[in-house]
């Protein structure tokens, strides 16, 4: 079975986050602002009028979100967090 993201709802795994010496914090320090790419975007929020408008965002994009608000979702092995688009608080330049 495979998912795939509708309206403007955005599949994303998370990213290990680490200190600047290289520790990898656990999620528990760090669930209430998650960092994670964007594995599959809807097509974007209908307007009053029905038209479709488009998401800021794409896949691989790389953002911060709301950990504690996402819902988890596992598909087989993978686990993916799913959040409305208007979740998203900052994309993350590399």
């Amino acid at each position: 079975m495979q998912l795939k993201a509708v309206l403007d709802y955005l599949f994303i795994e998370e990213v290990e986050q680490a200190t600047k010496s290289g520790i990898v914090l656990p999620q528990s320090v760090t669930h209430e602002w998650v960092v994670g790419r964007i594995t599959d975007a809807g097509p974007g929020k209908a307007s009053s009028t029905g038209d479709i408008i488009p998401l800021p965002y794409k896949v691989g994009d790389l953002v911060l979100f709301s950990g504690n608000k996402a819902m988890e979702i596992k598909v087989g092995d993978v686990e993916v967090k799913m959040i409305s688009a208007g979740m998203v608080f900052a994309r993350v330049e590399e």
